[in-house]
């Protein structure tokens, strides 16, 4: 995967497995940028506090 500074994340993925993942998270009411953001901040940085910034925003 390249690394740049732009903010943007890129993944390859399955189709068919994003398409799951996408009507997984609609039933929860989220985004996958919103799912994502909230296990970064569960998983790897417990200590840290999301932005207050809707652009940034997870929750």
């Amino acid at each position: 995967m390249a690394v740049g500074n732009s903010g943007r994340l890129v993944i390859e993925l399955d189709p068919e497995l994003k398409l799951q993942i996408r009507r997984a998270l609609k039933k929860k009411g989220l985004t996958m940028k919103e799912w994502l953001l909230e296990q970064v901040h569960k998983d790897l940085l417990p200590l840290e506090k999301p932005k207050n910034d809707k652009k940034h925003a997870a929750f």
